[in-house]
């Protein structure tokens, strides 16, 4: 069963993120990267950036299921 947690992007939309999915984690400037295994099909890391830091990234509390 997959773990999601909701985070706020860039732009201050709200984005549920599959975080058994995220490779690592990494800061950038007041953004949070959240880095995914397996890339996108080129070689290339897909990548999401939110405004969490990443200890309320780990600190958060996932998604309660709907069914």
């Amino acid at each position: 069963m997959a773990t999601w947690k909701r985070f706020t992007d860039h732009t201050g939309s709200e984005v549920d993120v599959n975080i058994d999915q995220v490779a690592y984690i990494q800061r950038h400037g007041d953004l949070t990267n959240l880095c995914f295994a397996g890339g996108v099909g080129n070689g290339s890391m897909m990548v999401i950036s939110v405004k969490e830091t990443p200890d309320r990234v780990h600190m958060m509390e996932t998604l309660r299921s709907l069914s």
